[in-house]
């Protein structure tokens, strides 16, 4: 195809999830370079790793999980003060 277009339309929409402008997980990337100086400092959430819940949530259990590894924590261990083993709870 060659040529212009004939016709074009643009919709915004307000409540959709955002876009990343081209080169944002590079950008990304060389940002959590730098701050792996800084350790254990990290960077998690919807400006990093992708804005929907499911992203949200799997950044924000992998930072936790380089976090306790870089205090030589155990990211598998229970957290203190739980119990080691699942209960149920009858309501």
């Amino acid at each position: 195809m060659t040529g212009a277009p004939l016709w074009g339309r643009a919709f915004h929409w307000s409540r959709a999830l955002p876009r990343y402008q081209p080169g944002h997980a590079e950008r990304v990337a060389r940002v959590r370079e730098r701050l792996h100086r800084l350790a254990p400092l990290d960077l998690a959430g919807a400006a990093f790793d992708g804005a929907g819940v499911s992203a949200c949530v799997k950044s924000g259990r992998e930072v936790a999980r380089r976090v306790l590894g870089r205090l030589g924590m155990d990211p598998g261990a229970p957290p203190r003060g739980q119990p080691t083993r699942e209960r149920s709870v009858r309501g």
